[in-house]
């Protein structure tokens, strides 16, 4: 199953339709961080499994989630949703990948011109920078000017873009967008026309770590949720897991801990140290996504905290930290594919194929622990994903 709750199907609905009363705050401030307490919910366990950590057995709820957690530490062999296309991409189209300053912007670059190449496709990449708000406006109107076949970017919500989008709208040129809150309103509506790692998969992913953590405490976590508001989808994510945490723990305590784009690498490890020592019963920090993570675990083992780290949207440093067992738990997609992802989906745009599948397209997500780890730091999952988007394509 895919751990997915109603009050996070209802929560994702109310911010999807919200429009600009949701989107509006990702303007990025620089400066302090603030935080909030709250509560959420769960069961208790005695003896853990092997895969799911050490709780005492016994409690309902906490074999539950262990259950839970358990579907998706198998290895994915298939993608998830993704229907054959009606015939293979015309070859000769150019996009524009718009690369944010997170690493994972790279990553998810690198991988749109992989998978482009496939197709007979041609990338331009245009740089942006997360902390400077005109950055992103500038670099799409630089792109528009190029008169491209398709604009792609990560992170950014369409209030920040209005009137650049509205000239892609009004020029016909499509516009797909991933790891936001987002309405995919199509060329004739906002002009995007798909959304890749949208609620959709934050959500479950969100679900799958926190039953983990359910599971592995045997329902009595106390949680400390670092979160970066900026980003609504981040938002989102805390949110969910509060809302998990309410539905299916209800022993469990959540503490969430507000950052700035501009702690991420700095001011983080030592907020999450401090916030520790001043509740010394916080035995999981959960992080919303890998690079918010970076410097934390080093900061609590000179500290001497044993607080267990866990997250989504792990980078490679976390990856490698659940290999040598100094990072408990990680759920993601595979980044690498959130490119290939984007590819296909201006690939069902130019076949005129449905274009239902890319509308929040839900991910394929694993689990990974200390004891189920991954192969390397970079691991891309589904294995065979080439071999499989080949024949989605109708190519090789």
């Amino acid at each position: 199953m895919e751990g997915r709750l109603t009050s996070g199907d209802d929560m994702r609905r109310r911010m999807r339709t919200g429009g600009i009363a949701v989107l509006a705050v990702l303007a990025l401030l620089a400066g302090g961080c603030s935080s909030d307490d709250g509560t959420g919910a769960a069961g208790g366990s005695d003896d853990a499994t092997e895969d799911t950590g050490g709780g005492p057995a016994g409690n309902p709820a906490a074999e539950e989630a262990q259950e839970r957690a358990e579907a998706f530490l198998e290895d994915p062999t298939e993608l998830r949703d993704l229907e054959p296309l009606s015939a293979t991409p015309e070859e000769g189209k150019r996009i524009v990948w718009l690369r944010c300053s997170q690493p994972s912007c790279q990553v998810i670059g690198d991988n749109v011109v992989a998978a482009a190449e496939e197709l007979g496709w041609e990338v331009d990449t245009i740089d942006f920078s997360n902390t400077e708000p005109e950055s992103v406006i500038v670099a799409m109107n630089q792109a528009l000017d190029s008169d491209p076949d398709g604009i792609a970017l990560s992170g950014i919500p369409s209030d920040r873009i209005e009137e650049p989008l509205a000239r892609a709208q009004e020029a016909g040129i499509p516009v797909i967008s991933a790891a936001v809150v987002e309405e995919v309103g199509g060329i004739d509506g906002n002009g995007i026309i798909g959304l890749m790692g949208g609620p959709n998969s934050y959500e479950t992913g969100a679900s799958a770590v926190v039953d983990w953590v359910i599971a592995d405490s045997g329902g009595d976590a106390n949680i400390a949720v670092f979160t970066v508001d900026d980003f609504p989808i981040i938002r989102f994510e805390a949110e969910a897991v509060q809302a998990h945490v309410e539905e299916a723990c209800p022993d469990c305590t959540v503490t969430v801990v507000n950052q700035t784009t501009a702690d991420i690498g700095t001011n983080t490890p030592g907020s999450v140290v401090s916030t520790i020592q001043e509740n010394p019963d916080i035995d999981y920090v959960y992080f919303g996504f890998g690079d918010l993570s970076r410097g934390v675990t080093p900061a609590l083992l000179e500290a001497g905290l044993d607080a267990k780290v866990v997250g989504l949207a792990p980078t490679e440093e976390n990856y490698q930290r659940i290999i040598d067992g100094e990072e408990a738990a990680w759920a993601s997609w595979s980044t690498p594919l959130v490119g290939w992802d984007i590819v296909d989906g201006f690939a069902r745009f130019y076949n005129g194929d449905d274009l239902d599948v890319i509308d929040d397209r839900a991910m394929t997500i694993q689990l990974f622990t200390e004891e189920h780890p991954p192969e390397s730091e970079s691991p891309i999952f589904p294995a065979n994903y080439k071999d499989l988007y080949d024949e989605i394509w109708q190519v090789g």
